[in-house]
C-alpha cells in the first residue's frame, strides 16, 4: 500500500511538473509572440517615419521649384519693363528729333522768306531808283 501511494505520489508530481514546464513554455512562446509583435511594429514606425521623411524632402523640393518659378516669372517681368521702357525712351527720342527737325524746317522756311522780302525790296528801290528822272 504504501508502495502504491509513493508511486501515485511520484506520478502526480511528475505530472504536476510537466504542466510547470508546459506553462513556462507557453509563456515563453507569448513573449516571443510579444517581442515579435514589437519587432513588427518598430519596423512599421520605421517605414511610416521614413515615408513622412521622404513626403517632407518632395513638398520641400516643390516648395523650391515653385520659388525658383516665381523668381523666372519675376526675372521676366522685369526684362519685360525694362524693354518696354527702352521703346517708350526711343519713341521718345524719335519724337525729339522729328520735332528739331521741323524746327529746322521752320526756320529754313523763315530764312527763305526773309531772303525773298529782302530781294523784293531791292528790287522795290532799283525800280523806284529806275524811275527818277
Amino acid at each position: 500500500m504504501q508502495l502504491q501511494l509513493r508511486v501515485q505520489q511520484m506520478q502526480l508530481q511528475l505530472r504536476v511538473q510537466q504542466m510547470q514546464l508546459q506553462l513556462r513554455v507557453k509563456r515563453m512562446q507569448l513573449q516571443l509572440r510579444v517581442q515579435r509583435m514589437q519587432l513588427q511594429l518598430r519596423v512599421q514606425q520605421m517605414q511610416l517615419q521614413l515615408r513622412v521623411k521622404r513626403m517632407q524632402l518632395q513638398l520641400r523640393v516643390q516648395q523650391m521649384q515653385l520659388q525658383l518659378r516665381v523668381q523666372q516669372m519675376q526675372l521676366q517681368l522685369r526684362v519685360k519693363r525694362m524693354q518696354l521702357q527702352l521703346r517708350v525712351q526711343q519713341m521718345q527720342l524719335q519724337l525729339r528729333v522729328q520735332q528739331m527737325q521741323l524746327q529746322l524746317r521752320v526756320k529754313r522756311m523763315q530764312l527763305q522768306l526773309r531772303v525773298q522780302r529782302m530781294q523784293l525790296q531791292l528790287r522795290v528801290q532799283q525800280t523806284r531808283v529806275g524811275q527818277q528822272p
